[in-house]
């Protein structure tokens, strides 16, 4: 996919964190009225302009990670235009994917001092959290925008 524009990581930042309080809802990606993981990042880059305001998500089960194998999540990023750092170093806006169940199924924004921005289904709305514990044992990939600078 060919970004519209090109932004820092601090804009994505910023930009995530603006969407704290969002209502987690399933398959969504709106500001406010509510967005789950995947739809965060969707919601994040079309907010900044970096990718189509029709770009969307293929649907799926909320449970799907937890009988399937196939890694939906990741494909979704990978087609959106996302890539991965190849790095354990963490960098402002970088996208942080999780496995939950049989496969990688959650994803946040890292927004620096070890901590991330998330739609978290457990409480039910987008909010910051340190990165430790649980999350950070279950972190397995990193990947990036090429329209994110630096």
């Amino acid at each position: 996919m060919n970004a519209l524009v090109t932004v820092t990581r601090e804009d994505v930042v910023a930009e995530a964190l603006s969407w704290i309080g969002t209502p987690f809802k399933h398959n969504q990606h709106c500001k406010r009225f509510g967005c789950d993981c995947i739809g965060l990042i969707i919601g994040v880059f079309q907010s900044l302009g970096c990718i189509s305001a029709d770009w969307t998500a293929p649907a799926y089960s909320p449970q799907w990670h937890a009988h399937k194998n196939e890694e939906k999540l990741v494909e979704t990023a990978l087609a959106m235009g996302c890539e991965e750092t190849g790095t354990d170093e963490l960098r402002l806006g970088d996208i942080l994917i999780f496995k939950y169940g049989r496969v990688c199924s959650h994803a946040g924004f890292y927004v620096g001092d070890d901590a991330i921005v998330h739609a978290y289904f457990g409480l039910g709305r987008t909010v910051r959290m340190p990165l430790a514990g649980e999350m950070r044992l279950r972190h397995r990939k990193t990947l990036t925008a090429p329209w994110v600078e630096g």
